[in-house]
C-alpha cells in the first residue's frame, strides 16, 4: 500500500501552478478541487497497473483544465488561491 501526498503538490501551487491530483490521501486534504487545483472524478487504481476507467478520469481532468484555462479570470484566481 502506499499513501500519495509528497510536497510535489505543495511545491508546484507555491509558484502557482494548479495541480491536478486523485482525490486521496494528502492530495486531497492540501489540493481543493476547482478552487486551486483539479481533482480527478475518481480514485486511481494500483499503480503497478492500467485500468481503463482511471486513464479515463484522468482524460476528463485535463479536459476540465482546458476548460478553466480558456477561462483567463478564473485561472487567475486559482492560482492566486493556490499560492496563499
Amino acid at each position: 500500500r502506499w499513501e500519495p501526498c509528497g510536497l510535489v503538490q505543495m511545491e508546484a501551487m507555491r509558484v502557482g501552478t494548479c495541480p491536478i491530483v486523485a482525490p486521496t490521501g494528502g492530495l486531497k486534504d492540501t489540493v481543493e478541487d476547482d478552487l486551486n487545483g483539479i481533482w480527478t472524478d475518481s480514485e486511481m487504481t494500483v499503480e503497478s497497473e492500467t485500468c481503463p476507467e482511471s486513464v479515463a478520469s484522468i482524460s476528463r481532468s485535463l479536459q476540465r483544465a482546458t476548460e478553466i484555462f480558456a477561462q483567463p479570470e478564473k485561472m487567475v484566481k486559482m492560482k492566486k488561491a493556490a499560492m496563499a
